[in-house]
């Protein structure tokens, strides 16, 4: 489902005046929770942006179909000046350009695979997405100078740096225990400690053998999000010298995730042990049509670039 946070937020502001604004907007006020965060689901909405049927509870199979049925026998009986627009969207003035319209990945860059997974915990309820049945996917784009971030300057053996910048920071914000559901983003200030060491352990031809290790804390504590992950880092790469691309990237996060007592996670809380172990594995990304999709967080990628 569409949401006014596609169009704005990390310093973009857009027309809200504009029709595909508004009946997004629209829409999102007649949910259950008439908030972002609440409203994510399966529904049955008109073209004129009346919400006639669904559910959060989309991972209730029988409630989604009761659901769309339901959405479909009520459009059938609506007047069609009630299911339609008054007049047809005119895409100069209506339509919002987002900031997730057809992004590319950065070309020559590095782009990785992300797999998120709660490990085995006795008590965990099904309905939890921390237990071991839900496995999370997203894609994490680096640019070639982000890349090469993640080497020591001097590429010789037993040469060693700590990487630092928007490199680590995309990747500990936006995929560090955040694929929760709900699962917002990492603030700054979140960030207790984030420590990723490289080192070159040997070097064959114009191949680059590169060891990681390291450790993060994550704890959020505002009115969204007050969870709380901590996990060591390990891992190892091959960079080629002669195209300066990783031919291998394998990191893996395994840690501690703890549901806050308050703020949007406190539901899932609810739903078994506040604290599971939860592993994030980073790896080369595939090359078929699946592999294409836009990282969720894309909307924050410009704005964490430009910290330092």
């Amino acid at each position: 489902m569409d949401t006014p946070s596609n169009y704005e937020g990390y310093g973009v502001q857009v027309d809200r005046s504009r029709l595909q604004y508004r009946l997004v907007d629209q829409i999102l006020g007649q949910t259950v929770y008439k908030q972002i965060s609440g409203a994510q689901g399966l529904y049955v909405v008109t073209p004129s942006g009346k919400l006639i049927a669904g559910t959060t509870e989309h991972s209730n199979p029988s409630r989604v179909l009761a659901e769309m049925r339901k959405g479909l026998e009520a459009y059938s009986q609506m007047p069609k000046s009630e299911r339609l627009l008054p007049r047809a969207p005119d895409p100069k003035t209506d339509k919002i350009e987002t900031l997730t319209d057809d992004p590319k990945p950065p070309r020559d860059g590095l782009i990785l695979r992300m797999v998120s997974r709660g490990l085995p915990t006795p008590g965990v309820s099904e309905q939890d997405t921390r237990h071991t049945s839900f496995y999370k996917l997203d894609r994490v784009w680096f640019t070639r100078e982000q890349a090469r971030s993640f080497l020591p300057a001097d590429l010789k053996a037993g040469a060693k740096t700590q990487v630092r910048g928007s490199a680590l920071n995309l990747l500990v914000r936006l995929n560090l225990g955040t694929f929760i559901q709900p699962n917002p983003a990492w603030n700054a200030e979140d960030v207790r400690s984030a420590v990723l060491n490289s080192e070159v352990t040997s070097i064959k031809g114009n191949i680059v053998e590169v060891r990681f290790s390291g450790e993060a804390e994550l704890r959020a504590d505002s009115r969204y999000n007050r969870n709380s992950y901590t996990s060591k880092l390990l891992g190892s790469a091959s960079y080629d010298t002669r195209t300066q691309a990783f031919t291998k990237f394998e990191l893996l996060a395994v840690g501690t995730h703890t549901v806050g007592d308050a703020g949007q996670g406190a539901p899932t809380s609810a739903r078994g042990p506040k604290s599971i172990p939860l592993g994030v594995l980073f790896t080369i990304n595939g090359t078929n049509a699946n592999d294409r999709v836009v990282p969720h967080f894309y909307r924050a990628y410009n704005s964490i670039a430009r910290e330092r």
